[in-house]
Order: C-alpha cells, then sequence, then structure tokens
C-alpha cells in the first residue's frame, strides 16, 4: 500500500522519507496545528474558514464551493452552536 501510495505521489524511496526528521517534523507540527483549529475526524476539508470533517462531508464541502453564502443562512448557523458531543483531550503521551 505504502509503495503505491509512494508512486502516486513520486515519492522514489518511500521508506527513507518516513525515517526522514524534516518529514516527522512537518507531520507534528501538521498535527498540532490541526489539533488547536478542533479537527475532529478524517479526511478533513479547510476551506476558508470552514471545517469539513469525515468522509460523509465531502458532498457538504463541495455544496460550500458551489454556494458558500447558503451556509451564512441563521438556520445553518444555528448547528454552531449546538453543544459539542466529544472533544478531543490531550494525553500524557501526545
Amino acid at each position: 500500500m505504502i509503495a503505491d501510495l509512494a508512486a502516486q505521489l513520486s515519492v522514489a524511496d518511500p521508506q527513507a522519507a518516513i525515517a526522514d526528521p524534516a518529514i516527522k517534523q512537518r507531520l507534528r507540527d501538521n498535527t498540532s496545528w490541526a489539533c488547536s483549529r478542533g479537527v475532529f475526524g478524517v479526511p478533513t476539508l479547510l476551506i476558508g474558514e470552514e471545517l469539513f470533517w469525515g468522509h460523509d462531508a465531502i458532498d457538504m464541502a463541495l455544496d460550500y464551493l458551489r454556494q458558500p453564502q447558503a451556509f451564512a443562512d441563521p438556520d445553518m448557523r444555528s448547528v454552531d452552536s449546538l453543544p459539542i458531543a466529544a472533544a478531543r483531550t490531550r494525553t500524557a503521551a501526545g
């Protein structure tokens, strides 16, 4: 699987890329950024200031790209005030 993905991304030596300290640091930085933005779920798409997470939200993200003003409607914005059902917490390891 990794070899197939590496080939699609034109990564000649995936094992070297995985072991590269700069790549590992970029992963840490990206993870910290995502946590600070409240990312919860994979995949997550950031479009402007809007986050769309989970495979089932891809169609919603596409709708947003086609008609972002529809998401400014008061009824749509009301979901922003719903209680959070789950939240990511930091553990001693992360």
